[in-house]
């Protein structure tokens, strides 16, 4: 995406270990990864962003709603959000692989921006178990 667009990126993760390898993966000037609070506080020093994408993460969030407010808050007017997501959360625990606390990521989105379009994953490429329980949407 950077080397077709010349775009810059912002990666914002809790795990210093995943901010490490994103940098490192990317291997980008115009790559930044970034804690959660480091990007609030971008947010604060007034970042404005043209677009964001958000690819399987919202679901591993355990307050998604939370963590939509600053996406809508670094955005500018007209910016726009692309997601590929689970329906329901799938939030990471020590006790089981994945635990469901019955949030609807569809609907969190919903509270803080507008549908323009959306869709299910095509089962090719797609393994049929994530297909059948994911979506996207602009």
């Amino acid at each position: 995406m950077i080397e077709r667009s010349g775009c810059r990126v912002i990666g914002v993760d809790i795990s210093a270990n995943m901010r490490a390898l994103a940098a490192s993966y990317v291997a980008s000037d115009r790559f930044i990864a970034c804690a959660p609070d480091g990007f609030s506080a971008l947010i604060a020093r007034g970042l404005r962003v043209d677009g964001a994408i958000a690819v399987w993460v919202l679901q591993h969030c355990p307050a998604p709603g939370a963590d939509v407010g600053p996406i809508r808050a670094a955005m500018n007017p007209g910016a726009k959000l692309f997601v590929v997501n689970n329906q329901l959360s799938a939030v990471p625990t020590r006790e089981a692989a994945w635990v469901n606390d019955g949030a609807q990521i569809r609907t969190i989105l919903s509270g803080s921006f507008s549908l323009e379009d959306e869709g299910v994953l095509e089962a090719e490429p797609v393994p049929p178990a994530l297909s059948d329980v994911a979506f996207w949407a602009t």
